[in-house]
């Protein structure tokens, strides 16, 4: 079996359209308002902290008020089980985003720590803020009210139908072990009706997700985003992030622990310059089973939610399928933005991979800052420009 690309789905096969598109169109927006951010606060700030993604202020630093609040408060307003530490914490705290103070009592915990924003917190939030609305505004003027109104009303129509409540945001993915998609325990977020676009996009996606990971024994991320770009043929390991969308970061987590699994084979490219991978014969039989595992769980979605639900969603993300080229124009970014510096990939992850470092949804890890002026991974040539005729990239600057 050679590798599946995103051409090589038939025609009509919807389950895979549908949560592929569902999960496209929040990366791309979630980029966009990430470039804004950078462009309007990250770049101004004299002592800069590392470049991070909306997650980071929907799942963190939205609950961090002026006040404070424990570790232990905040683990539980983002959907983590009782005595267990938000996985940002630490992060946040060395990137300079909040500070902690030991808790009160005889022998304070962590989990008693208490985090208040520090000045570079407090401003990255308040540009953050306003983004989600703002974006999908932009959103508005470039595909039309009446696109994103049927978006927007086949989103709720999904989420006012599920019980349990999720969060605002996708959170991190533990890249340590698989990255599995959080089930969140009673997380504090606003009411669905209320939620900008990314949030609606967010949730909905991570409903299917966990629908179909319960019957999984690889996450979704690992399998729609890495066993789907493998073959029986090995592929060099430096084509994986162009052909997958994902960073080099990401892939490398997401490698070992397929490589631990025995679903795939690592040995030297036929260039002999660096290492080429390719699925086992176990990971040809997972990949073999993936549009089969997406479809039972659109079924079960028929019954849950009804087909009629179900279909409006499938309607409402048509116009910004992959093959249609909707996605890429909003990602043109500022020419000092870090993604100007590092090429553009060919496709959009068909499933968030934000890690635990920045948050970012293609799986980049944050940026910190550049030293002797260039990006980190800055290579020349290429950048997250506009896909356009001409294939030139757009020169807009600040």
């Amino acid at each position: 079996m050679g590798v599946l690309s995103d051409s090589s789905a038939r025609e009509g096969d919807q389950p895979q359209a549908f949560f592929k598109t569902l999960s496209q169109a929040l990366v791309a927006l979630t980029v966009e308002i990430d470039n804004e951010w950078e462009h309007r606060f990250w770049r101004h700030v004299e002592a800069k902290p590392l470049r991070t993604s909306l997650v980071m202020w929907a799942n963190f630093l939205r609950f961090v008020g002026e006040d404070g609040v424990s570790v232990r408060a905040l683990s539980r307003k983002a959907g983590y089980a009782q005595k267990k530490a938000h996985p940002d914490s630490a992060g946040m705290i060395r990137w300079r985003y909040v500070t902690a103070e030991p808790g009160a009592g005889k022998r304070p915990s962590k989990l008693d720590q208490i985090l208040r924003p520090t000045a570079v917190g407090a401003q990255a939030a308040a540009a953050w803020e306003p983004l989600p609305g703002e974006i999908e505004a932009r959103w508005v003027e470039r595909y039309g009210a009446q696109a994103i109104g049927d978006l927007r009303g086949a989103l709720l129509g999904i989420l006012e139908a599920t019980e349990r409540p999720l969060t605002q945001y996708y959170s991190v993915l533990d890249h340590k072990k698989g990255m599995w998609a959080l089930d969140p325990v009673a997380p504090e977020c606003d009411p669905v009706g209320t939620l900008a676009l990314p949030f609606l996009l967010s949730q909905v996606s991570q409903r299917f997700t966990l629908d179909f990971e319960r019957d999984a024994t690889v996450s979704m991320a690992l399998q729609a985003n890495l066993v789907r770009v493998l073959g029986a043929e090995p592929v060099a390991k430096r084509d994986l992030p162009l052909r997958s969308g994902i960073s080099k970061e990401a892939l490398a987590m997401g490698i070992n622990h397929l490589k631990k699994q025995g679903l795939v084979a690592e040995g030297p490219a036929k260039s002999g310059r660096g290492k080429a991978v390719s699925l086992t014969e176990a990971g040809l039989a997972l990949q073999a089973q993936f549009e089969g595992a997406v479809r039972r769980v659109e079924q079960a979605w028929e019954a849950t939610y009804s087909v009629g639900r179900v279909e409006a969603l499938r309607a409402a993300l048509s116009p910004f399928e992959e093959g249609k080229g909707r996605l890429f124009e909003g990602l043109d970014p500022y020419a000092e933005g870090w993604r100007a510096k590092v090429k553009t990939p060919e496709v959009l992850p068909h499933h968030p991979m934000g890690p635990e470092r920045g948050g970012g949804p293609d799986g980049s890890g944050g940026r910190a800052a550049a030293r002797g002026g260039g990006g980190a991974g800055a290579v020349e040539g290429g950048g997250w420009g506009l896909h356009n005729a001409g294939g030139s990239q757009s020169t807009r600057s600040c």
